[in-house]
């Protein structure tokens, strides 16, 4: 989702290059939002290796610009209202991954836990997941960002490279963030295992947290 893009303003009478240098900012910000870092703190949970965490951030960025560069292409070029009951029902599929996602990481856990036999790294599902999560966050905001820029920027193809531009600000700054996500689950997965599995449970618990308060909001809304 994007829940902070209504109170932005993208300043007038900016250069090209400037406006571009904005989008890269305001896709890096973006990527930083609460339900974004979430959702990867589930994916990256076990800590054991910094090219997957790399990896994850990479493609959850990769699937946020896909459904920016989709939807948002069809908005700016021709004038396609996804309409408001849509783009809830998209942010309606982001809480209800974020239930799963904190659900699965919480599963994983208890199992492992329970059996103490090592977990399957499951590579290929797990990038599949990752592209998927970013995809789904992207559908949930892209109404709300294209709208924003399609009335701001022009001609329509300087705000489809806004959009580009966007979505590779948003590609480095989740990619970044995986690695920080990494770091303290890598430090303590051989020597502070208590506190390790303390962390891994904490991300499942926020995400199902994070999750079920959209889904409240959503329904009150």
């Amino acid at each position: 989702m994007i829940p902070m893009l209504s109170e932005i303003t993208i300043p007038q009478g900016l250069t090209l290059a400037s406006t571009l240098v904005f989008g890269f900012l305001l896709g890096l910000r973006h990527s930083l939002e609460p339900d974004h870092l979430a959702a990867v703190s589930t994916i990256v949970n076990d800590g054991k290796s910094f090219w997957r965490a790399t990896l994850t951030g990479c493609l959850w960025g990769v699937g946020h610009t896909l459904s920016l560069l989709i939807v948002g292409g069809l908005i700016i070029l021709f004038k396609f209202d996804i309409g408001q009951a849509v783009e809830r029902l998209f942010e309606l599929l982001v809480a209800a991954t974020l239930i799963l996602l904190g659900a699965s990481a919480l599963w994983r856990l208890y199992r492992h836990a329970r059996t103490e036999t090592p977990e399957n790294g499951h590579g290929h599902r797990h990038k599949s997941r990752s592209l998927l999560v970013g995809m789904i966050h992207g559908l949930a905001g892209s109404g709300t960002l294209t709208i924003l820029i399609s009335s701001t920027i022009s001609p329509p193809a300087t705000a489809f490279f806004f959009l580009l531009i966007f979505g590779i600000g948003s590609i480095s700054g989740m990619t970044v963030a995986s690695l920080f996500l990494t770091l303290p689950l890598r430090i303590t997965l051989f020597r502070f295992n208590v506190f390790h599995y303390f962390l891994r449970g904490f991300a499942g618990i926020v995400s199902l947290s994070f999750g079920s308060w959209l889904l409240l909001e959503y329904f009150a809304g």
